[in-house]
């Protein structure tokens, strides 16, 4: 089985999310983006849970989020980026 999710895949832009689904700490791998990120996550109620501001994506290259202390369920992750918005699910056992 294949747990990682590739959300943001063209010519340009590389995004990938792993493991996912996990149990609250996943990584995000990103390539090929110019400038800030921002990234929020959202509850299935599309309440946000959690957000943070990355100066560069370099800051986000291979970066480990943990959220173990949310509870199981499916969130939506949102990445923000000067030209485009991506999101996906994201998925918490």
């Amino acid at each position: 089985m294949d747990n990682t999710g590739v959300f943001g895949n063209n010519n340009d832009i590389s995004i990938k999310l792993f493991p996912n689904p996990n149990r609250g700490i996943f990584k995000i791998d990103i390539n090929n983006i110019q400038g800030y990120c921002f990234v929020q996550i959202f509850n299935y109620s599309g309440i946000k849970v959690f957000q943070e501001k990355f100066g560069s994506f370099e800051a986000l290259k291979l970066k480990t989020f943990s959220l173990l202390d949310f509870p199981k369920g499916i969130y939506l992750i949102k990445l923000s980026f000067e030209d485009r918005i991506i999101s996906d699910k994201l998925i918490i056992e």
